[in-house]
């Protein structure tokens, strides 16, 4: 049953314990449920083996993100025109709270859209 739920072949099975293929099938349909939890814990080990857990990925993607936020720290924004800065406004708006999209954060990118329209009217007057 292990050799079965680490995938091996019936053939490389039989070959290491000396017993039948059709016995070995006969077996498999016999311990089908074990076999498949045996397949699960031998999944899950290679998960924690290369920290495929979903805990270790957002851990990787929160210290990305740290990194990320710390570099932008460092930049210098007044390069950006008014209608970019709006639109990192808007997108940065959008993602907060985890990605998830509140009525308070849409009412936001509404008036932030009004913002950015009268922004890019002056721009245009100044221009």
């Amino acid at each position: 049953m292990v050799l079965r739920a680490q995938n091996n072949s019936y053939a490389a099975i039989e070959r290491e314990l000396g017993v039948t293929k059709k016995t070995l099938i006969a077996w498999g349909r016999e311990c089908r449920e074990e076999i498949e939890n045996l397949e699960a814990i031998e999944y899950e080990a290679l998960q924690e083996e290369y920290a495929l857990t979903a805990q270790a990925r957002v851990e990787l993607f929160g210290e990305e993100l740290r990194r990320v936020r710390n570099e932008l720290a460092t930049r210098d924004l007044s390069e950006l025109s008014t209608p970019k800065l709006y639109d990192l406004l808007v997108k940065l708006s959008a993602t907060e709270g985890g990605g998830h999209a509140t009525a308070r954060a849409q009412r936001r990118r509404g008036a932030t859209a009004s913002r950015y329209a009268r922004a890019v009217g002056q721009d245009k007057r100044r221009g």
